[in-house]
């Protein structure tokens, strides 16, 4: 006999198909959540939050969440930013919410706050508390602080399923160094301002706020009218250091300090805020590099006319501690300095060996 038909065992097998097939929605799927929220030393606080309004700013820079979940999953957010007033010293004043309309995710998406402030068609803001005191506080204190003051900020964004749980979530929080640039201070110690220096490697020290700095050093030309000018030119000595507070001129640079010749020193360093880097720089030092040993002067002159490695050879003594002193002899013949420079210059096509005792 035939079977029966089993319409019911059809629809079944039909439905089962369609839900295998269809893409997953998944109710309570966990979702990850990574703010991207750099660490700066100064930060303008009408950049993250608006001070007519009191709500997150819709430009926020370089601060964005990147959310991954498996499938699909519809949620909403709950944002959060702690900020501070520069009065407040004992903790977090201001905590500005925002809670967005659901959307679906699917896989990855970066949210940044120009989807937060209505630049996304699906992500919109619903929910936003306002106070018209704290928005008070906020135009007041931007109008006298454009930073924010020293202290720990954080973004919290907390992921919620469209049915109801908490389904994600994170807090990325900062530490912001300084209220302003102008507090960042670099000074100069020695040389002093139009120091007369006997050694054509001087020591150069300072202090900075900073870790990170970059020392400079710059011929005095004739045609320079001012320190500002003299520094647009080509550096004798570029050097980047870390941790370092002192840097003797290194013999074997590029470019040598000359007797008889001034020159111009600052050091500089960065402070890194959510506009951009900052140069900050210290005064613009004189100083000159004056040989008191005559002799001195003369072979260190005669021999960086040479060139190649004889042009190191006062450089290598001068730090050993050596100073030339007495007269010049050859072959137990006292002879004049104009000798000497004669002899030493009818030498340069022959290999030098120079000697101390």
């Amino acid at each position: 006999m035939p079977k029966p038909n089993r319409p019911g065992l059809l629809i079944y097998t039909a439905t089962i198909l369609m839900l295998i097939m269809a893409p997953a929605v998944i109710a309570h799927a966990q979702v990850e959540v990574d703010i991207q929220f750099p660490s700066y030393d100064v930060v303008y606080l009408a950049d993250f939050v608006d001070p007519t309004t009191g709500k997150l700013s819709g430009a926020v820079p370089n601060v964005s969440f990147t959310l991954s979940t498996s499938g699909t999953i519809k949620i909403y957010l709950v944002v959060n930013a702690h900020v501070r007033f520069a009065d407040n010293t004992t903790g977090v004043l201001l905590t500005v919410p925002a809670r967005t309309s659901v959307f679906e995710l699917r896989g990855t998406r970066v949210i940044t706050s120009r989807d937060l402030s209505g630049g996304t068609a699906d992500i919109k803001v619903v929910e936003h508390k306002e106070d018209e005191s704290i928005k008070k506080r906020l135009e007041d204190h931007a109008k006298r602080f454009p930073t924010a003051p020293v202290g720990t900020y954080s973004i919290s964004v907390d992921v919620i399923s469209a049915t109801g749980g908490r389904v994600g979530g994170t807090t990325r929080s900062v530490n912001i160094q300084n209220a302003a640039t102008s507090e960042v201070q670099v000074t100069l110690i020695d040389p002093l301002p139009g120091a007369a220096v006997s050694t054509p490697f001087p020591t150069f020290s300072w202090t900075s706020d900073k870790p990170q700095v970059t020392l400079y050093v710059y011929e005095k030309l004739r045609a320079n009218q001012s320190p500002e000018e003299a520094i647009t030119g080509v550096p004798h000595l570029t050097s980047q250091l870390t941790n370092q507070t002192t840097l003797t001129y290194p013999p074997m640079a590029s470019r040598r300090l000359e007797p008889g010749k001034s020159y111009f020193w600052y050091v500089e360093t960065a402070v890194s805020t959510n506009r951009g880097v900052e140069k900050r720089q210290s005064e613009i030092r004189l100083f000159r590099i004056v040989l008191d040993n005559a002799f001195a002067l003369l072979v260190d002159q005669a021999l960086n006319s040479l060139g190649g490695q004889a042009a190191g050879t006062m450089a290598t003594l001068s730090q050993m501690g050596w100073v030339p002193k007495g007269n010049p002899t050859v072959d137990g013949r006292t002879i004049s300095r104009e000798e000497l420079r004669a002899l030493l210059n009818a030498l340069r096509n022959y290999t030098i060996r120079v000697e101390s005792q």
